[in-house]
């Protein structure tokens, strides 16, 4: 019976692999990073931050090194992780932890607002030039929240099929679609100028809203089928009253909240104040210096 020969010994000349003990790793780590500090304390701004992210990608990487993390068990950790998400996505589980979860969506869709309300503050032009990194880092964290709250999110039938019937040709009356259309494209001759008429030159600008609204209300109109219109108020109340009867209550009185808070906000003050669209930022910045100063050259 043959048995295979132990491995001997490592032989005195091999090469032998010379490890920093604890003290002393810890010690080159203190003193590098202490070089580290000074660097980024001398250097301007810009190379001080692309130094620091490369300091922390390198610590993540001895960190690993050190833990014994490879590619595979990276990824694979990585493979666990997400299963794990996706169970807790899909996995009703009990009343407590679906409200625990519902917590956690909540939390974190309020992040996601009060980020990117605070990112869309900061990328806001101003007189003095300022660097964009707080927006960046705003958004990426409103993009992080917000991604953290649709995995923990219950699914849910988001895209609703509002009919079962095609809108074209079947359903829609396309005479007043087409006179929607006609206001509109009327009310942008008026305002644009494009084909010059004299007759269009002097439209008060209420005659322009009344037929604003009522080409929007011709198009609705005419997109959604109604070939007629009931004036009728015992008629209108019936419809109504059988469009709230199959409404959804709580989506009705969101829509309605939001409506009214808007409206709210819109007519405040609308005689002593100005409105600062996001498109018109540059130009009612013009208007306020020209009112603090006439004297000044606005360029």
């Amino acid at each position: 019976m043959s048995s295979e020969p132990a491995p001997s010994p490592a032989s005195d000349d091999a090469p032998a692999v010379r490890r920093l003990s604890g003290a002393r790793r810890w010690l080159v780590y203190g003193v590098a990073l202490a070089l580290s500090v000074a660097v980024l304390l001398i250097l301007p701004s810009r190379p001080a931050l692309v130094l620091l992210v490369v300091l922390i990608v390198g610590a993540l990487g001895l960190a690993a090194h050190d833990a014994g993390l490879t590619v595979d068990s990276l990824r694979a950790e990585t493979s666990r992780l997400w299963n794990g998400v996706r169970r807790l996505r899909v996995r009703a589980g009990t009343p407590a932890e679906r409200a625990r979860r519902e917590r956690w969506v909540i939390g974190l869709t309020l992040a996601s607002s009060a980020s990117m309300i605070l990112s869309a503050i900061a990328f806001r032009p101003t007189d003095i030039d300022m660097p964009l990194d707080a927006g960046l880092l705003l958004f990426a964290l409103g993009v992080v929240a917000l991604g953290g709250a649709l995995a923990l999110a219950r699914p849910a039938n988001v895209l609703r099929r509002a009919a079962s019937v095609p809108l074209l040709p079947r359903r829609s009356h396309a005479g007043m679609a087409l006179l929607g259309v006609v206001l509109l494209a009327l009310v942008a001759e008026i305002s644009g100028g494009w084909l010059n008429l004299p007759m269009l030159e002097r439209v008060s600008i209420h005659v322009q809203f009344a037929l604003f609204v009522l080409g929007v209300s011709c198009l609705v109109l005419g997109m959604a089928g109604a070939s007629d219109l009931a004036f009728s108020p015992r008629q209108t109340m019936d419809r109504a009253r059988r469009w709230l009867a199959v409404a959804d209550r709580g989506h009705l009185s969101l829509v309605l909240a939001l409506v009214v808070l808007a409206l709210g906000l819109r007519v405040w003050s609308v005689d002593t104040t100005v409105r600062l669209p996001i498109d018109e930022e540059h130009f009612i910045q013009s208007y306020f210096n020209l009112r603090a100063d006439p004297t000044r050259d606005q360029e």
